[in-house]
C-alpha cells in the first residue's frame, strides 16, 4: 500500500503490482477471518483495526520517504513524536476514564521504556534517515522487517 501512497505524493503512477499487492494483503486478512463454515461475515473489531492500521502504516511511511528528502530527518521525527504525544494526550482526556489511569511503576515503567525507545524511537529515526539515504522501496523493505527484530530483542530481554 505504501507505494500507492508514494504515487499521490510524487505524481507517479503506481505499477500493476502495487495494486495487486494491496488487494492481497486485504486478502489475506480475510483468509485469516474466516470461520469454519469459511463465511467472511464474522469480521471481528481486531480484523478491522489491523486493516485500518497498515493503511495508516503506510501512509506514514509514504509520508517520511517524501518529506525526508526535503527536511532534516531529525526535525521530520521530533515532530512526529510531538505531534503523535500530543494527540495521545488529547484522546486520553477525551476517550478515557482519566481516574483509572495508574502512575507507571516498576515493570510497567520499565516496559513503556523499552516500546518507546527500542520499538517506536530508534526504529523511526533509522526509517527516515535510511528512506533519504537509500532508495524508498529498500528502506521501506528494511522498516517492515523492524518487526522481527523488535519481537527477536523482546524474547531475548525476557529471558
Amino acid at each position: 500500500m505504501y507505494r500507492i501512497f508514494f504515487g499521490f505524493y510524487t505524481k507517479k503512477r503506481p505499477d500493476i503490482f502495487a495494486f495487486l499487492a494491496s488487494v492481497i494483503c486485504v486478502m489475506g486478512v480475510a483468509v485469516i477471518s474466516f470461520d469454519r463454515k469459511m463465511n467472511l461475515a464474522n469480521l471481528n473489531f481486531g480484523d478491522i483495526l489491523t486493516i485500518i492500521s497498515a493503511v495508516f502504516f503506510a501512509g506514514q511511511i509514504a509520508t517520511n520517504g517524501y518529506f525526508s528528502k526535503k527536511v532534516e530527518p531529525l526535525k521530520l521525527v521530533v515532530m512526529q513524536m510531538f505531534v503523535a504525544g500530543i494527540l495521545f494526550v488529547v484522546n486520553i482526556f477525551i476517550f478515557s476514564d482519566t481516574s483509572k489511569i495508574q502512575k507507571p511503576a516498576g515493570m510497567m515503567l520499565i516496559a513503556i521504556i523499552y516500546l518507546t525507545i527500542f520499538s517506536t524511537a530508534i526504529p523511526t529515526v533509522l526509517q527516515t534517515f535510511c528512506q533519504k539515504i537509500y532508495n524508498f522501496h529498500k528502506s521501506f523493505d528494511i522498516n517492515v522487517n523492524r518487526i522481527a527484530f523488535c519481537s527477536t530483542f523482546c524474547i531475548f530481554y525476557t529471558k
